[in-house]
């Protein structure tokens, strides 16, 4: 159901790029993207990492009044600390004002009011998480990804601009937001709390704060020294292209979804071998579908970009696409074995390794993009992720008896089946003469079948795990 609803949310992120690129074009595509980072950045500033928090602690609480004292006590805190985030972010603006022009300090603006709404929205998913009520989750998930979509769309299109943008994004999330704080406030009761734990949580939580800016550093920073030395337009060839290598997270975001409560609360009952077990499938899970999505992807860039935004878009933006899925696929190892410091509640250790990646990233990115241009964002990145699983594997020898082993056997297996899917593709490619849509469609369907033919064929899978496979995916065996 998380793999289903977090399709659909990528689906989200798909369908807003030729809504805002194509109507608007690729400069206010680039505000957009650079406000949306922003927005992100200061939410999770907000938060104070109690996110993790509440991953960590509420996953494993069995008493209601526990959770409720919990759950009560990091969400007043968080809207008190988004509302000091918003207020600096306001001063700092009109401060600034002068260097805005009249329309771009509306929306810029505006684009404040998301910060303390997207922090409690925040907190109310990672809730429904960690306490495994997943079909909320997904009802609340779904309904906002597609809200947005809908709201954006009806108002940019009806000549309200990127401002129209802003105002259907935070219109929705703030009517789901409300929603979903008065669904958790029927199911676990209403009290005010005593803080007694909120300690031993920001205790835990404030030092995932630098992992947090880190992280947004590494993955979102290039956007801003790209419009420095470039321009906005150049920040929205790149975000589309980003985007299209970015899907391969779609793999990643289900299974660490379930991966993180469930090894705590393994963790926590004193099962430290069934959690290290799930941390084994749950990479080896990710990888049968990220690494065929990632070459696949890099094979078919310049098509995908095509039919979301613009030729020049694509022109400038498909040789992005291999470094950032290659990208993701390093990010998605890094996160699943990373866990292993959060299960020993080192997350000071964590947080210097991400903290190194983001400086590496930053240099890397003031040298090659004025020489190499958004292709040069894109190293950057990849090798400030190849850093990050480098130091996580060098610092986290001394919890090695936890780490999962790394299936070297299955990934040079599932290279080999990517390496025929694309064949067949490129066969496939040259007798189909459609539209670029329906092309499109065939090729990923034909190519994702001679995958896990070949998956099937050389046995990269033993008979359990094909039949965890099967259960995951369609609830029997």
């Amino acid at each position: 159901m998380v793999a289903i609803t977090n399709g659909l949310m990528s689906l989200r992120n798909i369908l807003l790029i030729p809504i805002i690129s194509k109507e608007l074009g690729a400069d206010y595509f680039g505000i957009w993207v650079q406000l949306i980072v922003f927005v992100t950045l200061a939410s999770n500033i907000s938060t104070l990492g109690l996110r993790n928090a509440i991953n960590r602690f509420l996953s494993g609480m069995e008493s209601k009044s526990e959770i409720r004292n919990g759950y009560y006590s990091m969400l007043i805190f968080s809207i008190l600390i988004s509302i000091c985030v918003t207020v600096v972010a306001w001063i700092s603006l009109f401060i600034l004002a002068d260097a805005f022009e009249p329309e771009t300090f509306e929306v810029i603006s505006l684009s404040l009011w998301m910060i303390p709404i997207a922090s409690l929205d925040m907190l109310a998913l990672s809730f429904m998480i960690a306490r495994r009520r997943i079909r909320m989750y997904s009802f609340f998930a779904i309904l906002r990804a597609f809200g947005q979509v809908a709201l954006v769309y009806i108002f940019v299109h009806n000549g309200m601009g990127l401002l129209g943008a802003i105002k259907g994004t935070l219109l929705i999330d703030a009517i789901v937001g409300a929603i979903m704080i008065l669904s958790i406030t029927r199911s676990i009761g209403l009290a005010f709390p005593n803080f007694t734990g909120i300690k031993d949580y920001l205790t835990y939580s404030i030092p995932t704060v630098p992992l947090l800016l880190s992280t947004w550093i590494v993955t979102s920073s290039d956007r801003y020294i790209i419009s420095f030395f470039k321009d906005h337009a150049s920040v929205g060839a790149y975000s589309v292209a980003y985007g299209v290598g970015d899907f391969v997270y779609f793999f990643l975001s289900p299974v660490g979804l379930v991966l993180n409560p469930t090894i705590f609360s393994l963790w926590q009952q004193g099962q430290g071998t069934r959690a290290r077990e799930f941390m084994r499938r749950a990479l080896k899970l990710f990888l049968l579908f990220a690494v065929p999505a990632s070459i696949g992807a890099s094979f078919l860039a310049q098509p995908i970009i095509l039919l979301l935004s613009t030729p020049e878009m694509a022109n400038q933006g498909y040789l992005i696409v291999p470094l950032v899925a290659s990208s993701m696929v390093v990010f998605g190892i890094a996160g699943i074995l990373g866990q292993v410091f959060a299960l020993h509640k080192d997350t000071k250790r964590i947080g210097f390794i991400w903290i190194v990646a983001a400086v590496s990233n930053i240099t890397a990115n003031f040298i090659l993009v004025p020489i190499m241009g958004i292709i040069g964002a894109a190293v950057a990145t990849l090798a400030s992720y190849l850093e990050a699983l480098f130091l996580i594997l060098i610092l986290g020898r001394r919890y090695s008896s936890d780490f999962p082993g790394f299936p070297w056997v299955f990934a040079a297996k599932s290279i080999f089946s990517s390496l025929g899917m694309i064949c067949s593709v490129y066969l496939i490619q040259s007798q189909v003469d459609d539209s670029l849509l329906v092309n499109l469609v065939i090729l990923i369907l034909s190519g994702a079948a001679a995958y896990f033919i070949l998956i099937r064929v050389i046995r990269a899978l033993d008979v359990e795990e094909i039949e965890f496979v099967k259960k995951l995916l369609f609830g029997k065996t």
